[in-house]
C-alpha cells in the first residue's frame, strides 16, 4: 500500500450565525449535521450542537402614572411589557413594600414568561381604605429579567378621586361666535382635571343687563373638556356684551368637588362683518348705488329728450 498518503485529516468548519441580538436563544441548542460525501455518495455524518448565548432586555410602555380612587373604593393600573431580548424570558414583577397601612394592592408579586419579540400587559388593583379623603400615595413597580440584573421600575401616584372643574375665559372668546347682528352661540368649555366624572354639571348664563340664556346640564368626564352651548339671537350680538356664568355640580356628586367654580363674568366684543351680504353697511351701499344709477339714467333720458326737440 501507498504509505505516502495520510489516512486521516482534520477538517476545520466555521459556523456563522446571525447577529446575536437577532439570533434566537433556545433552551435546547440548535442542531447542525455535517455530512461527509465520497464520490457523490454519503459516507458518514456527525451532529454538532450550537448554543446562542442569551441576551436579556425589555421595554416598558403605557405605564399609568396616576390613578384616582374614592374612599373605600378600588381602581386598576398597569403597563405593557415587551421582551426585546433574543430568547424566552421569565420576568419577575413586584411592588415596593411601601404600601400604606389599610391599603391593599394585588398582585404584590408575579412572574410572566414572554417569548422573544412578544409583549404582555400586567394589571394591578389597588383598594383604598374608607378614611382615604385627602393626599396621595406612591407605589413603585419593579420589573426584573431572568438574569436578575436587567431591571427597570416606575412610580404610580394614587390620588383621591374628585371632580376638579375649571374654565379658561380666553377659550370662551375663542370658541364663541363674535359676528355682530348675527345669531350664534356662546360656548363655555369646562375642563375636569379630576379622576372622577359626573353627569350633573349645571351651567347657567345670562347677559348682564339683558336676557337670561337659561341653564344646561352637561356631563364632565374625567380628565377631559366638555362644552356648554347657549343660543344667541342676532339682537344679543352688538358691540361689547358682558355675560355672567354660574357652574355647579348638583346631587350626590357635589360632595366630590375639589374646589367649586366661583360665579364669573366676562366680555365678548362683536365685530361687523363688512364682507358679508348681511352687513347693514353693505345693504346701504347697494341701496345708494342703485339710487344713483336710477337718478343718472333719468337725467340722461331727459337731456336726450330735450336735445331731440331742437
Amino acid at each position: 500500500s501507498d504509505t505516502s498518503v495520510q489516512n486521516s485529516a482534520v477538517i476545520g468548519v466555521r459556523i456563522t450565525v446571525a447577529n446575536q441580538s437577532s439570533a434566537w436563544h433556545l433552551q435546547e441548542p440548535h442542531s447542525l449535521k455535517v455530512r461527509f460525501v465520497v464520490d457523490g455518495s454519503p459516507s458518514s455524518e456527525i451532529a454538532v450542537s450550537v448554543q446562542v448565548p442569551q441576551l436579556f432586555d425589555f421595554e416598558l410602555s403605557e405605564q399609568d402614572e396616576a390613578i384616582g380612587i374614592g374612599a373605600g373604593g378600588s381602581n386598576t393600573f398597569g403597563f405593557q411589557l415587551l421582551n426585546t431580548g433574543n430568547g424566552d424570558d421569565s420576568f419577575n414583577i413586584e411592588l415596593s413594600d411601601n404600601i400604606p397601612e389599610g391599603w391593599e394592592v394585588t398582585p404584590m408579586n408575579s412572574v410572566i414568561t414572554i417569548a422573544k419579540g412578544d409583549s404582555r400587559s400586567q394589571l394591578f388593583t389597588a383598594y383604598a381604605p374608607a378614611d382615604f379623603d385627602s393626599g396621595s400615595k406612591v407605589i413603585t413597580v419593579t420589573v426584573t429579567s431572568e438574569d436578575g440584573v436587567t431591571t427597570d421600575s416606575f412610580d404610580v401616584e394614587i390620588m383621591r378621586s374628585n371632580i376638579d372643574l375649571s374654565v379658561d375665559q380666553g377659550d370662551i372668546v375663542t370658541l364663541s361666535d363674535n359676528i355682530a347682528n348675527r345669531a350664534g352661540k356662546l360656548v363655555i368649555p369646562i375642563k375636569n382635571s379630576g379622576f372622577l366624572g359626573t353627569d350633573d354639571v349645571v351651567v347657567s348664563a345670562k347677559i348682564v343687563g339683558g336676557r337670561d340664556l337659561g341653564a344646561q346640564t352637561i356631563t364632565a368626564n374625567p380628565e377631559s373638556t366638555s362644552n356648554a352651548e347657549f343660543a344667541l339671537e342676532a339682537g344679543d350680538a352688538s358691540g361689547t356684551v358682558r355675560f355672567e356664568v354660574r357652574i355647579e355640580v348638583v346631587g350626590e356628586d357635589s360632595s366630590f368637588i375639589e374646589d367649586p367654580v366661583d360665579e364669573f363674568d366676562f366680555s365678548i366684543e362683536y365685530f361687523i362683518d363688512e364682507e358679508s351680504d348681511d352687513s347693514p353697511w353693505f345693504t346701504l351701499a347697494i341701496f345708494v348705488l342703485g339710487a344713483l344709477v336710477i337718478y343718472g339714467g333719468i337725467k340722461i333720458s331727459r337731456r336726450t329728450a330735450g336735445s331731440a326737440r331742437f
